[in-house]
């Protein structure tokens, strides 16, 4: 664990999560890339992107397209295209089997037209060649499920209804579910029915099964995007990654998978690590890459970073929409209203009806305080993707702008269902019950955005604040202690941390607040913040003078008299300060006057003493002397 500003753990005595924790094991990263050339790389993403068309595996297409921009001048070796092929066994094949079975091509077009029902039905008529040609059978299950899905979408209730979910909604999920198992059953399954059957699992909320389908796919064909975004999807804690990372074949996709993995679950240092290879590597300029170093860095703390990588990504793609509504919260959170601006009416023209735009242009409107008309892109966008986390997040925080509290936590528990990895809508839902003095579901929450946010500052700066109210200093004092070790620069954990031990340990009170007004000043130096903000000015202030009060106790008058005219740049500080230099100068005075006393009356002593002792001298000498020396 990092230490901050040369304060250790002994100078405190707090307890800290000790080394072998497994939130915070590190996690070993083989970086595969390393070992695989760019002619291996492409091969595997042409395979891919031509597997996606003919199975429309949508997104993974678009994936492996996108990775392949920047490999263009990369030859490959004699043959490689030959052995591509299809589903259906290269092209000779799959014209002998559109010839044969003239329902794929009549599925494909179906699919590409977003007819899955019409798809389902012309698999279904050639259903007894299924075990003869499981991709017929994966085309069924896929436009199964994809018809039930976009049936539920369409008769789903208003989103933000809230109704919870009844059995009906996840009823064909299920039905799927045990057809599917049916078919592992009697005749195995393949790594696209593991796929599918690793959707409905997870879907169904049974990640560890969908976890272990997902393995078994991508063990025999690893070159598919999906199986491993759909598995990064499924890991939701570190533990879960420890015990998969092993069991992965290795396979250069593995890296981004990590990457992904690492971004999901809050380990920035290792996504970093991740992130330093793939900004060297020709793939450094392509689109998932690009979005991928600007997510870390955000997690990272670093937005001019993350701006910087966005704004190369719309430069390079500018009618990309994928990542927009990631990038509308970055200017939203800055405060950019000119970059979001122009990001809404840029998106707007070219697709208007996109979740990506309505996110962007909720988020404009919600920083322009027009929280209503924010409300309704936002639902628009969750409408469409119900599944969008991030949708929901912002909408809970724009229904906390309206004063709606109950519809605010419905939208945050309602992300945290979608996403459990999502620190932020814990951390919202821990911020609501705090102000409804709900303390002890507060610090559940703000427990859980620290467990998956363990190295963020603020979740421990807010359980801090939580067990400061309820009166149990020591939880308060680790949770302080632990922010501040996380860099905690905007909270002031270390002032709050001083103000906890005044009354057990002044000496420990008066380290803390030497520390956090080292951190003020030098952020105030660099000119990022003014001292007279509230997250400066609600301790700064009372550290000043509290060092002074130590300084004077000690009988330092000057070094209290410089520490307590610091307090007079902030704000509200004039009275008390003033105040208490006066006591200062009446203690000056008062020494003064006493000192002169004691320094009269030392010299009185002094002569009356030395006359009393010569003439008894004189006396007893004069008794002693012979009388004739005497005389």
């Amino acid at each position: 664990m990092s230490k901050k500003k040369s304060l250790s753990a002994s100078s405190l005595s707090l307890s800290l999560p000790s080394p072998g924790d497994p939130s915070v094991e590190e996690i070993p990263l083989p970086l595969i890339l390393r070992q695989s050339s760019y002619a291996d790389i492409k091969t595997d993403l042409l395979h891919s992107m031509r597997r996606s068309s003919r199975l429309c595996l949508l997104q993974s297409q678009k994936w492996a397209a996108e990775m392949l921009r920047p490999l263009h001048k990369i030859k490959l070796r004699p043959g490689v295209l030959a052995g591509i092929k299809s589903p259906v066994e290269g092209e000779q094949g799959e014209a002998k089997f559109c010839a044969k079975h003239s329902a794929y091509p009549a599925i494909l077009n179906a699919m590409r037209r977003f007819q899955y029902g019409e798809a389902m039905g012309y698999a279904r008529m050639r259903r007894s060649e299924f075990r003869h040609f499981p991709v017929l059978r994966f085309f069924y299950f896929f436009n199964k499920y994809l018809h039930g899905q976009a049936q539920w979408l369409q008769n789903a209730p208003h989103p933000l209804e809230f109704e919870s979910v009844a059995e009906t909604d996840v009823l064909y999920l299920q039905n799927l579910r045990g057809e599917i198992k049916e078919e592992l059953v009697q005749r195995g399954l393949d790594p696209l029915m593991r796929y599918l059957y690793a959707v409905i699992l997870r879907q169904l909320g049974s990640h560890s099964l969908a976890c272990e389908q997902l393995m078994e796919a991508i063990s025999h064909e690893p070159r598919l995007w999906c199986f491993w975004f759909e598995l990064a999807d499924c890991i939701l804690t570190r533990r879960d990654l420890e015990l998969i990372l092993p069991r992965l074949r290795p396979h250069w996709m593995r890296d981004l998978f990590l990457g992904r993995c690492y971004y999901l679950l809050n380990m920035t240092e290792e996504a970093l690590g991740v992130c330093k290879y793939l900004r060297r590597s020709l793939l450094a300029n392509t689109p998932p890459v690009l979005a991928q170093l600007a997510r870390v860095a955000y997690n990272r703390k670093d937005t001019l970073d993350t701006v910087k990588l966005m704004d190369k990504l719309r430069h390079l793609y500018p009618a990309r929409l994928d990542d927009m509504d990631f990038y509308s919260n970055v200017l939203y959170v800055r405060g950019d209203k000119t970059r979001l601006a122009r990001l809404a009416r840029d998106l707007h023209e070219i697709d208007r009806l996109a979740p990506e735009t309505n996110v962007a242009v909720g988020n404009y409107l919600g920083l322009r305080d027009q929280h209503d008309r924010a409300v309704e892109h936002l639902t628009l966008a969750i409408r469409a993707v119900p599944d969008l986390a991030q949708a929901w997040l912002f909408l809970g925080h724009e229904y906390l702008e309206l004063k709606n509290q109950p519809r605010a936590v419905a939208c945050l528990q309602r992300a945290v269902q979608v996403d459990p990895r999502d620190y932020r809508a814990w951390f919202g839902l821990g911020k609501v019950h705090e102000s409804d003095k709900k303390y002890s579901l507060a610090i559940l929450y703000f427990q859980r955005s620290a467990d998956n946010a363990f190295h963020d500052p603020k979740p421990w700066c807010a359980l801090g604040d939580v067990f400061v109210k309820l009166n149990q200093p020591e939880d308060a004092a680790r949770a302080y202690w632990q922010s501040y070790q996380n860099g905690d620069k905007e909270d002031g954990a270390m002032g709050k941390l001083g103000r906890v031990l005044i009354k057990s340990d002044a000496a420990k009170a008066a380290i803390a607040f030497q520390r956090y007004i080292a951190a003020c000043e030098e952020v105030v130096v660099k000119g990022k913040e003014d001292v007279n903000r509230s997250v400066f000015a609600a301790e700064l202030g009372e550290a000043y003078l509290f060092l002074a009060r130590q300084q004077l106790e000690a009988g330092n008058t000057a070094e209290a008299r410089a520490w307590a005219r610091k307090a007079l740049g902030i704000s509200g500080m004039a009275k008390a300060v003033s105040e208490f230099l006066q006591r200062v100068d009446g203690k000056t005075e008062h020494e003064r006057s006493v000192n002169s006393d004691v320094s009269a009356m030392d010299l009185n002593v002094t002569d009356n003493s030395a006359g009393v002792g010569m003439e008894g001298l004189i006396s007893d000498d004069e008794e002693n002397l012979p009388s004739t020396i005497a005389s």
